[in-house]
């Protein structure tokens, strides 16, 4: 059982020893991934107003500074559901994460959160195993946010961002 990112083949050749009979074990199998896997996401009540991120930074804030940034037309595009210049729908969905884990940092709950009042939200976000693999790619490649005030900032993935340069 994988949570991201693995796959396994099924060839047909059974194990010595073992049955022919395939049994449900769907109850069993859940009972495991709730174990094995952090509890779900859209579990997490949603966050909204005064949440501050890892920079000090309330959701309001957040959306402020990402729509008045550089690339701030194409966040204010994605944040309305304008999924125009991108191959597909994931692909704009992951833009909107990648910025949004720019801005508070390598929070999946919040990027979540934050992701789900988008107008890019729909259904398809709902999927845990689709929300998860699109957050963590986003902030994988992502730098992140640090105020001017503070000097060069490492990031999660190791590069460093000189803070002074940012808006």
């Amino acid at each position: 059982m994988y949570d991201q990112g693995r796959f396994f083949t099924v060839t047909g050749h059974r194990l010595r020893g073992t049955s022919h009979v395939l049994e449900e074990r769907q109850e069993q199998l859940s009972a495991l991934h709730e174990r094995l896997f952090s509890p779900r996401e859209r579990d997490v009540p949603e966050r909204q107003g005064k949440v501050a991120s890892h920079n000090g930074l309330d959701d309001d804030e957040v959306l402020r500074r990402a729509a008045s940034a550089a690339n701030g037309a194409r966040f204010a595009a994605l944040w309305q559901g304008d999924r125009s210049g991108y191959a597909s729908d994931s692909e704009a969905d992951l833009a909107l994460c990648s910025m949004l884990a720019f801005w508070v940092g390598p929070d999946e709950a919040r990027i979540s959160s934050l992701f789900s009042r988008s107008g890019l939200m729909r259904e398809k976000w709902d999927r845990e195993d689709y929300r998860r693999r699109t957050i963590s790619r986003a902030i994988l490649r992502a730098e992140f946010y640090a105020p001017k005030d503070e000097t060069v900032q490492p990031t999660r993935n190791g590069h460093r961002w000189d803070a002074q340069t940012l808006p």
